[in-house]
């Protein structure tokens, strides 16, 4: 079974379980200023993500992901196929847990994962964009004009309880949406940019060279 077929059995497993139940599910999730990209991150009452090693997959960047995750994540969890087993259990922290995919297509959890609280503000407020990031200041009474790098400076000083709870609700209820109109929007302005170049002279030219024949009069 390839990555995708485990994922989408992953989620459905997932959102039938007491704790996905209302949360919010991202799949392919660029983290880490764009270094690292999770399978599956899952927004609830704790932020946790999922890396998928199929059977097709091997195990060289587990490393270097499982170190990225476990900084960034409050919960990290690796679903591997049978034949990874050895192999994540030599290379993963004991904080992170270990499923794997049964040959009836339902998964065995090896080893659960630990849940460690996300303490440090600025790892909260990296899944943030920077509109999220004026809106949050402006909730705390706080300047929400400046650059990038003045407002993680003035969002720091506001309490890591908060910013969390900004955060996840962001990534729960927010983001999706808020991709959703960026999308619509994206194709809006393309199908627009279609018609105006449709009519330019990239897409339409009226032919200059074609003579008129007077109509004869008899």
């Amino acid at each position: 079974m390839n990555e995708q077929a485990i994922k989408t059995l992953l989620q459905a497993r997932l959102a039938a379980s007491p704790h996905g139940k209302e949360a919010a599910f991202i799949s392919e999730m660029f983290i880490d200023d764009f270094s690292r990209r999770a399978d599956l991150v899952m927004a609830n009452g704790k932020l946790a993500a999922f890396e998928i090693k199929s059977e097709f997959d091997s195990l060289d960047r587990l490393d270097g992901q499982i170190k990225t995750y476990v900084r960034l994540f409050e919960q990290v969890t690796v679903v591997c196929a049978p034949k990874h087993i050895a192999g994540v259990q030599e290379k993963v922290p004991e904080e992170v847990g270990i499923w794997t995919l049964t040959q009836t297509n339902s998964f065995k959890i090896i080893r659960h994962a630990k849940y460690v609280r996300q303490k440090i503000q600025s790892i909260w407020l990296s899944f943030l964009p920077v509109d999220e990031i004026r809106i949050l200041l402006s909730i705390h009474n706080m300047p929400k004009y400046g650059t990038k790098d003045l407002l993680l400076e003035r969002a720091k000083l506001i309490s890591t309880k908060d910013v969390r709870e900004f955060t996840l609700n962001f990534l729960k209820y927010k983001r999706e949406s808020r991709i959703e109109q960026r999308v619509s929007k994206r194709k809006q302005v393309n199908s627009i940019g279609k018609i105006d170049a449709f009519f330019s002279n990239d897409l339409y030219e009226p032919s200059i060279n074609i003579k008129a024949i007077p109509r004869q009069i008899n």
